[in-house]
């Protein structure tokens, strides 16, 4: 009624991780519960009319001041000396919190319509990768830090699930 827009927030884990890059209109193929979760609720935003909603798939959201909730498990166990696993085999692009928010604020503005975009950052990185840069940061011995495998994990998690970014750059 207002004409306001809603800006849904969604996620790069609603793919099955194995044909990425993935493209805005490639279809959810989630393969455990967040990413089911994710992908009904995109449904349901779906339903509103074009010109009030865009969906923004984004991946991990990172951030030092303060640390993101990922990165702060990585530095408090290592200040714990407690050893921790992190996959070498699951790809992400994570994005600056600030760059995000920047991103969103000018979609929000925006009079053009876009139903889905996707913005991540622009490096892909794996969970271990990650966490080397967050000791790095942090200044600790990344010494506690194993490498593992995602396809070893209990819980089926997607891969690869880096996102393609150029709408976002051409908008």
């Amino acid at each position: 009624e207002t004409g306001a827009r809603l800006l849904h927030m969604s996620t790069d884990a609603l793919f099955d991780g194995e044909r990425a890059p993935y493209a805005e209109d490639d279809l959810p193929q989630p393969v455990h519960a967040y990413g089911r979760a994710k992908a009904i609720a995109e449904e349901r935003v779906g339903t509103l009319p074009a010109a009030q909603r865009c969906i923004v798939r984004t991946s991990l959201i990172t951030g030092t001041d303060p640390l993101d909730p990922r990165s702060a498990w990585v530095a408090e166990s290592l200040r714990a000396r407690k050893p921790i696993t992190l996959f070498v085999d699951e790809l992400r692009c994570p994005i600056w919190v600030e760059d995000l928010a920047a991103a969103l604020w000018e979609l929000s503005t925006w009079e053009h319509h876009v139903p889905i975009v996707h913005v991540a950052g622009p490096e892909a990185l794996s969970r271990y990768a990650l966490g080397l840069l967050v000791a790095a940061h942090e200044g600790l011995s990344a010494e506690g830090i194993t490498p593992g495998l995602s396809r070893d994990h209990a819980v089926a998690r997607p891969r690869d699930v880096r996102l393609d970014t150029r709408l976002a750059t051409r908008l």
